[in-house]
């Protein structure tokens, strides 16, 4: 398993590459958070097939971000979230 600064690097090379939905999709992942990693997959998918992420999707996409953030703060603390959320 990765450590949380093998995954803070991961995530700023996607976030580097304009990557913000697979690194959110990176996050759920790493945190086994089963109802995220199918909300990014979910917006994966309709970025694939609009060949872009809709202005609506990005609003939506921020929202369920701060919601799983906030999951992480209250499972992991404090140190665990800001390492994460300062990787973005």
């Amino acid at each position: 398993m990765k450590t949380i600064e093998q995954l803070s690097t991961e995530l700023k090379d996607l976030t580097w590459y304009n990557q913000h939905t697979e690194a959110k999709l990176v996050i759920a992942e790493y945190f086994k958070l089963n109802k995220y990693i199918k909300i990014f997959k979910a917006i994966e998918d309709i970025c694939n097939i609009e060949g872009h992420t809709p202005w609506e999707l990005t609003d939506y996409r921020h929202r369920k971000s701060m919601d799983m953030l906030d999951a992480i703060k209250q499972e992991h603390g404090l140190e665990v979230y800001y390492k994460v959320y300062s990787s973005l």
